[in-house]
């Protein structure tokens, strides 16, 4: 069976789901999290790994959020660490 995946990546509640080839979701889940610097992650990329689990394989397409800057007039690190968090989830998903 073919899978498709979303990702709404987020540093503190990252979004996701699987839709099977009928279109019918699979799985649907926000991941909040407290964490910090490379254990966030970590946590977040072992969370999406063990949520392919077994379909990992049959995903067909994988679509992921673009990036938004809106608290970067606030937090200009932030912008850096979401970046973070997409490479790691991006190698995670071509892996």
């Amino acid at each position: 069976m073919k899978f498709f995946m979303g990702g709404d990546l987020s540093l503190t509640g990252t979004g996701l789901v699987i839709l099977n080839e009928e279109k019918e979701v699979v799985f649907a889940k926000t991941l909040h999290n407290d964490l910090k610097g490379v254990k966030r992650l970590i946590y977040i990329r072992d969370y999406i790994h063990d949520v392919l689990g077994d379909c990992a394989g049959d995903i067909t397409y994988a679509c992921i959020e673009d990036y938004i800057n809106r608290n970067s007039a606030f937090n200009p690190g932030r912008s850096f660490s979401i970046g973070e968090l997409g490479g790691v989830v991006r190698v995670l998903l071509h892996e």
